[in-house]
């Protein structure tokens, strides 16, 4: 049994289940159950529903961190469309059970060390909470099950809420009033360097 479990895990998972219906119904046939990868495998399904929920909320706070670096750049609808798609995945896959295996600063660290081999230094500090992203990829859902969601308002969204960018900032000076009005999770996110070479 456990040789089909190394080469045929699609036949093995049919055998099983079988064999597992059968006992449900009364019949005696566990000793037939392969039961040490039985249970490694209800456990993998846990792990593997985790890790999911951790990517996304990865990528989706890299995307965000190349939005706030650089809003005028020509991947910036690219950029939107992983953070809005990542944060709807991670909000409809996320299970409360999750969030004590979910170390945010862990991913976080791991988005900017991304996101920083393309751009700027960035704040060791994660400026969203779980709850701001998930309430993120909620809205998303809702937006576009009503309808209401178009790539280009969201863009326009995130890109206005952080103007001027790095990169304006580094060519054209501090503008006080600009970083007086940004969000303080934003201000949080970024220690207010240009891009490299700038």
């Amino acid at each position: 049994m456990s040789d089909l479990y190394g080469d045929d895990i699609l036949l093995w998972s049919k055998q099983q289940a079988e064999l597992l219906r059968r006992m449900a119904a009364g019949e005696r046939v566990d000793d037939q159950v392969d039961w040490p990868n039985v249970i490694e495998e209800i456990e993998s399904v846990g792990r593997a529903e985790l890790r999911a929920v951790r990517s996304a909320l990865r990528i989706a706070m890299q995307h965000k961190l190349y939005l706030l670096t650089w809003p005028n750049d020509p991947a910036v609808h690219h950029w939107v469309v992983e953070v809005t798609d990542q944060l709807a995945d991670a909000h409809e896959d996320f299970r409360e059970s999750m969030r004590k295996e979910i170390d945010l600063a862990s991913l976080y660290r791991r988005a900017r060390l991304s996101a920083e081999a393309h751009m700027i230094a960035l704040s060791d500090q994660c400026p969203w909470s779980l709850d701001e992203l998930l309430a993120e990829g909620e809205a998303v859902m809702a937006a576009e099950k009503s309808g209401a969601y178009h790539p280009t308002a969201a863009a326009a969204a995130i890109v206005t809420a952080k103007k001027p960018g790095p990169r304006q900032r580094a060519e054209t000076g501090p503008n006080p009033e600009a970083q007086a009005a940004m969000p303080a999770w934003l201000k949080r996110a970024m220690r207010g360097r240009g891009p490299p070479g700038g």
